[in-house]
């Protein structure tokens, strides 16, 4: 916390405009972390998750720049994985292990899709606005993605 006090009185000596952009930017850590019921153990840890959370931050806001300018289709927020690093995300939250698989990938064989004579394939859909993907939701570390993947597939089949 003592450094992030230093940062607050080195900002104090600067210009209005960045004075005011770093407390913006502070007051939504803070709430944030109220939001999300986040707390951490030592004031390095949150030094440490504050600057994760502005690199996120910063990635957010530079991806829906390219979503407004049409350079992206979908938007990203702020939830509440933004004081994870990409690694430490991949570590907590994705199930399958490559590692454990026991089937060769060159094993696996796909087939083609072969359009039925009348089929005219559109220029663009929208899954969500058709009903046919549900909201996103947070599987956690319990490895049953799997589960999740088969029960949307089934009622995705009904759906349309």
């Amino acid at each position: 916390m003592r450094a992030v006090l230093l940062l607050l009185l080195a900002v104090s000596t600067t210009s209005a405009s960045l004075q005011g952009s770093f407390l913006a930017v502070h007051s939504g850590w803070e709430a944030w972390k109220a939001k999300h019921g986040k707390t951490y153990d030592s004031a390095d840890e949150e030094i440490s998750r504050f600057e994760t959370y502005l690199t996120n931050l910063n990635l957010v806001e530079r991806h829906n720049q390219m979503a407004r300018e049409g350079k992206r289709t979908y938007t990203l927020a702020m939830n509440k994985f933004a004081d994870l690093t990409a690694k430490e995300f991949a570590a907590f939250y994705h199930g399958h292990n490559p590692a454990r698989t026991s089937r060769d990938k060159k094993e696996m064989i796909a087939s083609e899709f072969l359009p039925p004579a009348n089929f005219e394939k559109p220029e663009y859909v929208n899954w969500t606005r058709e009903g046919a993907v549900t909201k996103v939701k947070n599987q956690k570390d319990c490895g049953s993605c799997w589960t999740f993947s088969t029960v949307s597939i089934f009622f995705y089949t009904f759906n349309l």
